[in-house]
């Protein structure tokens, strides 16, 4: 399958792998499941989006900003996409700008998002064991 998820890093990331080619109906059935992980958390749950093996996006790529749990959900937290591809890079500005969010961010390799979301995660932590 080109899109696989998994929930990591103790249930505070969903990580997905989407390779070429990919169709859009195939996260319909991953949705359901993010909307169960993240009501059954009490904490946020954050997305790496590994796109590096995507050349094209799907073409109704734009409607994923309507009622997908990784950005409505009051636990969604940041999405990391990794991609090189300037063509992505351009569609996840887009679709950031249309969805009204300030939520993405755009790193070239998977190391630098797992850096990066265990960096908000920590500092989640803190703030959480802070106001204890």
């Amino acid at each position: 399958m080109p899109i696989t998820m998994e929930l990591r890093e103790d249930d505070r990331v969903l990580y997905y792998r989407v390779t070429y080619p990919s169709h859009l109906n195939e996260l319909t059935p991953l949705k359901e499941q993010v909307q169960a992980f993240r009501d059954e958390h009490p904490h946020r749950i954050h997305v790496i989006a590994n796109l590096t093996d995507v050349r094209m996006l799907p073409l109704d790529i734009l409607s994923l900003r309507h009622n997908s749990p990784n950005l409505s959900h009051p636990r969604a937290g940041i999405v990391f996409i990794v991609t090189s591809s300037s063509y992505i890079r351009s569609i996840v500005g887009i679709f950031s700008r249309l969805a009204s969010t300030n939520r993405f961010r755009i790193v070239a390799t998977e190391a630098e998002a797992w850096t990066a979301v265990r960096e908000v995660i920590n500092s989640e932590i803190d703030e959480l064991q802070q106001s204890e």
